[in-house]
């Protein structure tokens, strides 16, 4: 099995309402970085699993999507106008981006909102997304 990942850093507040820490309820921020691996049993006919370039220009979007936002669970009227599971919609106030979820943005749900939206891309043999919230803490999605 053939392996290759890609790191992104990005910089996002969130909020947690949630949760059992008091800090944590907080709106506070994090620099994220955004783990992507990509397994193939195969090689393309370039000899790689996907060319970095590529693999860097489609997370890239998404990456900068959430770069410098705040992003929290949306209410019960923006989540009824998503549609899909795993969509998220941006508001602009006061020159201020906001993301709104479905659920609350922890780290293990954001990592499943990556990894869905990644894997949209029928190149990408996408097998993980890891976020790192901390330099010593992170969530994980892998594909079953």
């Amino acid at each position: 099995m053939y392996k290759v990942v890609k790191c992104f850093e990005f910089e996002a507040a969130h909020q947690l309402i949630n949760t059992h820490t008091d800090k944590c309820k907080r709106i506070h921020g994090h620099t994220y970085k955004l783990e992507v691996e990509l397994s193939s049993q195969e090689l393309n006919e370039n000899g790689m699993v996907l060319d970095f370039t590529l693999m860097s220009q489609q997370i890239e979007e998404l990456v900068d999507d959430f770069d410098h936002v705040l992003i929290v669970k949306g209410n019960e009227d923006q989540i009824l106008m998503m549609g899909e599971e795993f969509l998220y919609d941006t508001d602009k106030r006061q020159n201020h981006t906001i993301i709104y979820l479905k659920e609350q943005p922890t780290a293990e749900y954001m990592c499943r909102l990556f990894f869905d939206y990644l894997s949209a891309f029928n190149h990408f043999p996408i097998t993980r997304v890891r976020l790192w919230e901390t330099s010593n803490s992170y969530a994980e999605y892998i594909k079953d």
